[in-house]
């Protein structure tokens, strides 16, 4: 979004700077490591393209989820 199309005063915090972002990534990395561990090879080979995905469209729309207001 655009800064000319927000309100005086607010702003977007994109997500890549907020701690919880990289606490998701790490999260899911340790699900796709412990389902590697108890799958077969060619069932990680499906999960893992699926869960860059995710990552991928969290990243393109987390940026305009939080708004900080500044008074």
């Amino acid at each position: 979004m655009n800064k000319e199309l927000l309100p005086l005063g607010c702003f977007h915090i994109p997500l890549y700077k907020r701690f919880h972002f990289y606490l998701g990534i790490g999260a899911m990395l340790f699900l796709l490591f412990a389902v590697f561990l108890v799958s077969s090879y060619s069932s990680f080979l499906v999960l893992f393209p699926i869960a860059l995905i995710v990552m991928y469209i969290i990243m393109l729309i987390g940026s305009n989820l939080y708004t900080v207001y500044f008074h």
